[in-house]
């Protein structure tokens, strides 16, 4: 009898160990748990501390950003600082402040330029390192940074009425982890 069964026969019983061994597996394995909720990063728009600025509107954050509003209130010119064009912080700021994409926004600032309204493009500072020791240095500075980097040679503004760490603040991004 055992001539005529044919030769993956004789495999049968351990193919039948194999799969009920994975099912005890599977049902022994705990289920996944749920999503954790993902952390978000708030930025911060910083000024001098000589820089009488305390709370700023959405509105007027959005003119002084797009240097509509040219001086702030002791008659100093702003000095608007960039961040890299790819950077999470100009991609923050492109989506709530300015309200254009990349493209758009260089087109507005050579259109000013052209149009005589500006003396040059703003500058653009790779590191917030370097944007804090230019804001502290600069009474008319203005930038942005992760809040978490903030340190006392500056000034975290509020904006409409909040704090980066209070809820409902509108410059924050979701980190994947």
């Amino acid at each position: 009898m055992g001539g005529n069964l044919p030769k993956f026969a004789s495999f049968l019983p351990l193919v039948m160990i194999m799969v009920l061994g994975a099912q005890e597996t599977i049902a022994q394995t705990p289920a996944p748990k749920p999503a954790a909720k993902p952390k978000q990063r708030a930025l911060a728009v910083i000024v001098n501390l000589k820089n009488p600025l305390k709370n700023i509107t959405s509105k007027e954050l959005q003119k002084t950003m797009t240097l509509e509003k040219r001086f702030w209130s002791n008659k100093k010119a702003i000095v608007l600082l960039q961040r890299p064009r790819k950077s999470i912080e100009t991609k923050i700021v492109l989506k709530h402040i300015y309200k254009m994409s990349s493209r758009k926004l260089k087109k507005y600032w050579v259109s000013k330029l052209f149009n005589g309204k500006i003396s040059g493009i703003p500058s653009t500072i790779r590191s917030s390192k370097r944007v804090i020791r230019a804001v502290a240095k600069s009474e008319s500075a203005i930038s942005v940074i992760f809040a978490d980097e903030a340190t006392t040679a500056i000034r975290i503004l509020k904006i409409d009425g909040k704090s980066p760490k209070d809820k409902g603040y509108n410059l924050k991004t979701e980190l994947k982890e």
